[in-house]
Formats: structure tokens, sequence, C-alpha cells
């Protein structure tokens, strides 16, 4: 049922839509005119580091009619599909390639600008074009199918106020990223410092693995593992859904600390789950990686349960708390210091791996306990920051996902 004043338009009669013209690789240069791909497009705005060049004069004879204008919105017509954003000034120039449309207004007595850059994201474009995309080889979709689309389209005054409206939640959730974004840039540099420098030292000494303090000691991580360094239980995919919780590869790239709560369930023996218990404490790296930069990635424990496990591809350290708290042990096996240390020892095939002797012998700098407690209070008060902005950002999300819902579809209708 259509609400009431709305109408009904083929999308092609308001909308112009163009795809780009798909050039070949052979096209491709190092410099020159960009344009844009696919993994440009991020939810709402541009990533211009991933762009790619052709000649500026090819691109100026043979292009010119895929020159993007400020105030396009370029919308992504393969892999993700329906990811948009909008075209500014600071990123001219630039053109179109394939599986990328641009989208712009015929009128803007009839379509806002403003609002169609919401409508794009809507839920029954979304779906429209998703219906469309099926049945196709690889799921995409192009101007065909823009052709068989159609909007419903609220009067005038009411789209400018609706896009008035979004347009300032997303303002709000752009600020609140960029809040996030600075914190976890000075999360960053703040463990640098603080795993490096330490609290207020005056005194240094060069070490293997760079200056620290003088009171510093340095001892290999398997000197900080009380029963050395173990790989977990197999996991037999007809045992998942009952049992212990076990802790997966795919937990150790979540929050720092790992989330109980989102862990699947192993069956196991009572003689397994004595020799793979996990205890508070225990810290996981990852043992295989399809990406390098995803090796030896670690976690740690800090919840006291007595129902945990680990599984075989993930390796434990159980650290001697005479030397090293958990949580700065974890810290310091994030850092860029350790993180160089694991992609340099470890395996290329056609995966990335590394075992127990790969790991062993990262040189670990050892503050007294005392100092790794304010270590680890000063990082997790920033962490605890990050964690509180991240929530907001995900409540004005789904604020935003329900205004949409409502307003896109006129059943809650704005007073103009």
């Amino acid at each position: 049922m259509i609400p009431e004043g709305w109408i009904t338009n083929p999308f092609e009669n308001i909308c112009y839509f163009q795809e780009g013209p798909g050039l070949r690789r052979w096209q491709y240069t190092s410099d020159g005119f960009p344009f844009l791909n696919i993994r440009c497009i991020k939810e709402g705005s541009l990533d211009l580091s991933n762009v790619q060049y052709i000649s500026v004069d090819e691109a100026n004879k043979k292009y010119s009619h895929f020159f993007l204008n400020e105030g396009d919105i370029v919308l992504s017509s393969s892999g993700t599909l329906g990811r948009l954003a909008k075209v500014t000034k600071a990123s001219l120039p630039l053109m179109l390639n394939t599986s990328i449309i641009r989208c712009r207004t015929k009128s803007e007595n009839i379509l806002s600008s403003s609002f169609l850059y919401h409508y794009l994201q809507g839920k029954e474009f979304q779906d429209q074009i998703s219906e469309e995309s099926q049945g196709s080889a690889q799921v995409n979709f192009g101007p065909t199918h823009l052709k068989k689309v159609y909007s419903i389209l609220p009067p005038l005054p009411e789209q400018k106020k609706i896009a008035a409206i979004l347009t300032s939640v997303d303002d709000t959730i752009e600020r609140q990223e960029a809040q996030i974004e600075k914190l976890q840039s000075l999360k960053k540099a703040m463990m640098q410092e603080l795993l490096t420098n330490g609290i207020g030292h005056t005194e240094f000494k060069d070490t293997p693995v760079g200056r620290i303090p003088k009171s510093w000691s340095l001892k290999p991580l398997q000197k900080l593992s009380i029963d050395g360094i173990n790989n977990g239980e197999f996991k037999d995919p007809s045992k998942v859904g009952s049992g212990y919780r076990l802790i997966n590869v795919f937990d150790l790239y979540q929050k720092f600390g790992l989330e109980y709560e989102n862990l699947e369930l192993l069956d196991v023996d009572q003689k397994a789950f004595n020799k793979k218990r996990v205890e508070y404490g225990d810290v996981f790296f990852t043992r295989s990686s399809l990406k390098l930069e995803g090796i030896a990635y670690c976690n740690v424990n800090l919840h006291n349960r007595d129902d945990l496990i680990y599984e075989c591809h993930v390796m434990r350290v159980r650290p001697d708390r005479q030397f090293v708290e958990p949580e700065y042990l974890a810290l310091f096996c994030r850092s860029d210091q350790a993180r160089k240390f694991f992609m340099a020892s470890a395996k290329h095939s056609t995966m990335t791996t590394i075992g127990q002797s790969d790991i062993a012998g990262l040189p670990v700098p050892i503050p007294s306990l005392d100092e790794q407690v304010k270590i680890i209070n000063t990082i997790g008060s920033i962490r605890q920051s990050i964690g509180t902005k991240q929530d907001k950002l995900r409540s004005l999300q789904s604020l935003k996902k329900s205004l949409m819902q409502d307003l896109l579809s006129g059943k809650v209708r704005v007073n103009v």
C-alpha cells in the first residue's frame, strides 16, 4: 500500500545511471588518470588509496564521458552489491570503471539528490537490486536490471526533511567514528611508548630488541611459560554443539580478552579436558593464517571459568606470574615489535603457518610486576573508552537502520 501523497515511478524516469567502461588490465598504468574499482567503495566513503590508473591522454580522448562529478553517487554492482559513496570535490579528478555505477537525479524538482543518497541505501531499493541480480553466474547488476526497478517517492518537501534527518544521524556517526579512530591511534602510540620506555624511567640500556629501561630484564617467551607451549584439542565436527567451551582461531582476532559467550561447544572426554583445560590468564596464539599479518595473533583468557578448552590450530602459553602478568604478556605479543618477530618466523606455502619452536624465542622485555600493572591499567583505560564509544556507535547505527525503515517506507511520516 502506497502512503498518501507518495508516487510510484520507474527508477530510470527519475534517476540517471551509468556503468563504467570495463577497462582492460593492459590499459593500466602506474600513474595518470585515476579510476575507481569496487575496493574503493567503503560504506559511505571513497578509499582513494585503492584507485588504479590509465594514461591521461587515453582518458581524455576515449573516456571523458565517464569522468565523475562532485555530488555523483557511486554504487558497487558486483561482489557486495549496493555499497555506495558520494563523490566529493577533494576526490576529483576520478572516473568510473566496470562494477561501479554512477547515479544522479534527473531533476531536483522531482527527486532530491540528498534524498536519493539515502534512498539507495534503503531496504526497498536494496531488495529490488538483490532480486534482479539473482540467477546470474556471478551476483551482480547493471543498467538493464535498474530499468526494472520501481521507486516510491514522497513529495519533494518530505524528501528533503527525511534526508535532513538521516544526514544528521550520518554526521553524528561520522564524528563518533573519527573519535574512535583517534583513540585507537592514541592507544597504538601509547602501547609503543609504554612497552619500550616504560613509566618514568631515566636510565636505559641497549639490548637485542633495542633500547629498554635499565631496570628491566629480557626473557624468551618459552621461559615465561609454566609448562612450555602447547597445541590444543582436535575439533571433531561430529562433536560440535555440546560440551565444553572451545577457543578457536577466529576468537583470537576479536576484542582483547576472549569473549566467553561467543565460544562454540565441543564434546570431549574427561582425559582430553584435563589435558587441554584453560585457566585464567592463559595466552593463546594462532598457528595458521591465510594472510601473513594474521599469524601468531594473540589473545588472553580473562575469565574464571572451569569449562574452557582450546582447539588444535591454537597454541597456549601459561604465564609464570612470578615474572609476568598475563595481560602484559598479551599486550606485548600484540605490539609491532612482537608482530614483526612472528611474521619473520612464519613459514609460507598455500597457507602461512608457525609452530611452537618458532614463537618460543620471542624476546620479551620484563618490567617489575608493579610497573606491568600500571602499564596494563593505562592501556586498559583507553581500551575502555574505545569500547564505550563503539557501543554508542552501534547504537547510532541501529537508530539509523530503524529510521531508514520507517521514513523511507512512509511508515512514519515527517512534519514539513
